[in-house]
């Protein structure tokens, strides 16, 4: 175990770098549990809304209704990129579509989404789309008092109920129920975003500083002539290298667990998958940061790439700032990097007021494209490797 014993040798000269972005996370956690930890039941105030009813039956004009009724909208036929520059220009919060084919989906059992354009603030997005669950669900618990479909009688008694009890009741709670996202599962999963520019940013640092001295010519020669073989080398680098990133996601795991005082959640289906999804973009990073590593293999280009690299896959991924500010083409372009799709799954999950099916299909479509990343990567590495340090003729 050589290789292994030396790889953890050089880390443990570098210190200061784990405690550098050590403490930039632990400052990022305590700044986003400051701002958001509040009581286990949040109120939002109201949103300015522009409405585009597209499907125009019942079902979505009860749901206009309800929106005139909790919150502010504006009476205005608009394109879908005038609510995006009408909301940048501060007119109104946000544009909503309602797409055609709402009433169909709902009736058919399908969870009909709409459409937010424009989003500036993410809470006024968890707000209406708050709202329009909590009203489909209503309307449900009438649907099923009749053995048959809703006819038009039993679907216009049901809104006009639906429209009575959410006058006479807030919507557009994050309620602490079974299966709901409440306040403090909010508050630990957000900062599991930080836990990936921490991660991506101590792999390259890490495993760059580790594996650029032992890939060096002069110690590649010493180790050859001890009597290790290519294949053991390499074996016990990749070794040391995942674990290495295993212990770190552990260490900012717990250290953000102590801060939100989250043991309890770890029994919700919500964490558990976003815990999982964590782990699994720590996998994909390591491979990631393997393949940057072989790619560029000169410290002095490294060090620079790996400061701004990091920085932009955190800012075109949405890791510091709503994703709705980022560019749409650098926000895709992102998605070449495992952070992308993680970051989607928990965004998808923290703005939903009930953990589903559909925030589950997108954790596992987000896990299954990190894991596909995470060997294609590894693969690339391999070749990348062995091409650097053929033998020169």
């Amino acid at each position: 175990m050589k290789i292994f014993k030396l790889f953890f040798k050089i880390v443990s000269r570098n210190k200061g770098v784990f405690f550098l972005y050590f403490v930039l996370f632990l400052s990022l956690v305590f700044l986003t549990t400051k701002v958001t930890k509040q009581d286990k039941v949040v109120e939002y105030t109201q949103a300015k809304i522009v409405i585009d009813d597209q499907d125009q039956t019942p079902l979505s004009k009860g749901l206009v209704d309800l929106y005139r009724m909790k919150d502010t909208v504006i009476d205005k036929t608009l394109t879908r990129q005038e609510m995006v520059d009408g909301a940048y220009n501060y007119e109104f919060d946000l544009g909503l579509i309602i797409p055609k084919g709402f009433s169909d989906r709902f009736y058919k059992g399908d969870q009909p989404s709409l459409e937010v354009v424009g989003n500036l603030y993410e809470k006024n997005q968890v707000l209406v789309q708050a709202q329009a669950e909590q009203y489909l669900s209503l309307i449900r618990v009438f649907q099923a008092t009749q053995k048959d479909p809703l006819d038009a009688d039993g679907e216009d008694y049901a809104i006009r109920q639906t429209l009575k009890i959410a006058d006479s009741k807030p919507l557009g709670k994050i309620l602490d129920e079974e299966g709901r996202n409440d306040a403090k599962a909010v508050a630990f999963m957000g900062p599991l975003g930080f836990m990936d520019y921490g991660i991506l940013s101590m792999a390259l640092s890490f495993l760059g500083i580790a594996i650029m001295e032992i890939e060096k010519d002069t110690v590649r020669r010493r180790i050859q002539m001890s009597g290790y073989s290519e294949v053991r080398t390499l074996g016990e680098l990749l070794l040391a290298s995942f674990l290495l990133m295993s212990i770190l996601w552990l260490i900012l795991l717990v250290s953000l667990t102590v801060i939100e005082g989250s043991v309890d959640l770890y029994g919700r289906p919500q964490i558990r998958w976003a815990l999982l999804s964590s782990f699994v973009h720590m996998l994909s990073a390591t491979s990631l940061s393997l393949f940057c590593i072989y790619l560029l293999f000169q410290k002095r280009s490294f060090k620079f790439f790996q400061t701004i690299f990091t920085l932009l896959v955190a800012f075109a991924s949405g890791v510091f700032i709503d994703r709705s500010f980022v560019d749409t083409r650098l926000h895709a372009m992102s998605s070449i990097f495992p952070t992308y799709w993680n970051i989607e799954a928990i965004s998808d999950s923290v703005q939903s007021t009930r953990f589903g099916p559909d925030q589950v299909a997108s954790f596992e479509r987000s896990i299954l494209v990190m894991v596909l990343m995470m060997a294609a990567y590894f693969v690339l590495t391999l070749i990348l490797r062995r091409y650097r340090l053929r033998p020169q003729k």
